[in-house]
């Protein structure tokens, strides 16, 4: 047998198989006003796996999927015009490429993309990248029941970021939800301000790690009607936020950040004035917003958390800024570095277990007076035309009277308001020099069994027994009245014991323990039951 020949022979074969089990590095799609994306012939190397899917004959229509679709490496859009739907069916679209969703190559790039009804996920690496150096005037819009996902906190999506970029618009509507861990930046670093932007329109749009967020370098980021939560808004870094130019447009909706530092010659307005209120609530741990140009808070808007703005406080009739109690002596819980005009705004502080809780919490030892500060303002404060107390969560002190004091100044300026009292009986206030305190008096005692320090012991006390059944960490609000913070059956011999203080009984005591849960062990329940019920008295 001839060896050249065989030889060549075996190289042909070779070949013919590595071009059968190759898959292509890219496969485009050759279908024009739409298709069938699982189909092999809407592509010009089969339907995309394990790797790239390019669109880039300036396709239109809509892409279904008739089945689910196996993961790709990226989607890459290179059109200079048309507009494409992506149906997804219900389906998840897997990338696991550093640049999963590519906007345009080139500056001349128009693309126009809709995803709508299904699931988009990446897997690692840079989200969404559109970062072509003058790339103008691409859209890419999330609609209808879309999710995008991605739990990769190291990653970095761009939009617009490219010298020269401009109009470029990621659009969150209609109900789409972004759920990610990634950084996003809009534009370019520039003292100039541009256009490109993203827009969440009823929709909800989440970064969810504390320390990431949405860098508007040069760009905006516009929330109507949407809820939206994430570590911080305006740069990753206090002294980035002075290199840039973008803004942020808080309509209405819910907008929960940690950090929120605002550029240069940029209000943070919160509300836009309309009829849908606008919630913003510093959320995560030591929160702060950087206004240089200050906050304003307009008709439909509201404050609510705890942390620390820096720069002056303005706000149009109807505007809220609710404090709840959180912090021991020394440590206020929301401050305010520069003037507060709260003239136009409703003052509400929301009291809770005191003090108790945050003795119990902090393990101060008790007494400790005044236990804490809510609202600081190191500036001029001018005074609210009303302030509302919410004892709604209320629980007086035990061991002695204290002094509150809710509000601090460093200087003031008009008329004091009484305050409202709202779900509870009224506290005595005082309006000193430095701030506005309340005397928190110490409650009547309790009696043994009276849960809820109503007076009676009754079904009520036993239904907050039950519902806090083998609690480790309880209070006497939650049924521990030997104070071992155990809820267990010498709670329920104390309440059986005096079954019906006050009023005496609405039912039978074993009638009512019949009724309310107590979960197991029963074994020992009852056993404990027996002589409970042989003890019990009824006091009246």
């Amino acid at each position: 047998m001839n060896t050249n020949r065989t030889i060549k022979l075996l190289i042909c074969i070779a070949w013919v198989l590595t071009s059968v089990n190759t898959v292509s590095a890219q496969t485009s799609w050759n279908v024009s006003g739409g298709g069938d994306w699982s189909s092999a012939g809407s592509w010009t190397s089969g339907v995309p796996s394990a790797n790239t899917a390019i669109f880039d004959n300036e396709d239109t229509g809509t892409v279904t999927f008739s089945v689910a679709p196996p993961t790709v490496t990226d989607v890459s859009f290179r059109n200079d015009s048309g507009a494409l739907t992506f149906d997804l069916g219900g389906n998840t679209l897997t990338m696991t490429a550093t640049n999963g969703l590519r906007m345009g190559t080139l500056a001349t790039h128009v693309n126009d993309v809709t995803f709508t009804n299904g699931t988009l996920s990446f897997l690692t690496g840079n989200n969404i990248t559109w970062s072509v150096a003058g790339i103008q005037n691409n859209l890419l819009t999330f609609t209808g029941s879309t999710t995008y996902l991605s739990s990769i906190s190291t990653s970095t999506s761009t939009i617009g970021t490219g010298a020269g970029a401009a109009g470029n618009i990621l659009s969150v509507e209609n109900g789409a939800t972004i759920s990610t861990r990634n950084n996003i930046l809009i534009g370019q670093v520039s003292s100039t301000p541009g256009t490109n932007a993203i827009n969440v329109t009823d929709a909800t749009f989440i970064i969810d790690n504390g320390n990431r967020g949405v860098a508007l370098q040069s760009g905006n980021l516009n929330i109507t009607n949407s809820t939206v939560s994430v570590g911080y808004l305006g740069a990753s870094t206090d002294a980035g936020a002075l290199n840039n130019s973008g803004n942020v447009n808080f309509n209405s909706g819910s907008l929960s950040a940690r950090y929120v530092r605002m550029t240069p010659g940029n209000t943070f307005y919160i509300g836009d004035g309309g009829a849908i209120a606008a919630d913003f609530h510093m959320s995560y741990s030591a929160a702060y917003v950087n206004a240089p140009n200050g906050v304003h808070v307009r008709s439909n808007g509201s404050i609510a958390g705890i942390g620390t703005i820096n720069g002056n406080i303005t706000g149009d009739a109807g505007a809220g800024f609710a404090i709840a109690e959180t912090a021991p002596t020394g440590a206020w819980p929301n401050i305010v570095n520069g003037n507060f005009d709260a003239g136009n705004f409703d003052l509400t502080f929301k009291l809770g277990d005191f003090p108790t809780e945050l003795a119990n919490d902090l393990g101060i030892p008790q007494p400790f007076d005044p236990p804490y500060d809510q609202l600081m303002v190191n500036g001029l404060f001018t005074h609210p035309t009303s302030i509302t107390i919410d004892l709604t969560d209320y629980v007086a002190p035990q061991d002695q009277d204290y002094e509150l004091k809710v509000l601090g100044w460093t200087s003031e300026t008009g008329s004091h308001v009484a305050p409202t009292f709202y779900n509870g009986s009224d506290l005595t206030y005082e309006y000193k020099s430095d701030g506005l305190y309340l005397t928190a008096a110490m409650a009547a005692a309790l009696h043994p069994g009276d849960a809820n320090g109503d007076g009676l012991v009754n079904l009520s006390d036993l239904q907050i027994l039950g519902d806090n059944w083998q609690s480790t960490t309880a209070t006497w609000a939650e049924a521990d009245f030997t104070g071992d913070n155990i809820v267990n059956l010498a709670d329920l011999q104390i309440l059986g014991d005096n079954w019906g203080f006050g009023v005496g009984p609405d039912v039978s005591f074993d009638q009512a323990l019949a009724g309310v849960a107590i979960p197991e062990p029963t074994s020992l329940l009852l056993v404990g039951l027996g002589g409970l019920l042989v003890t019990r008295r009824c006091v009246a």
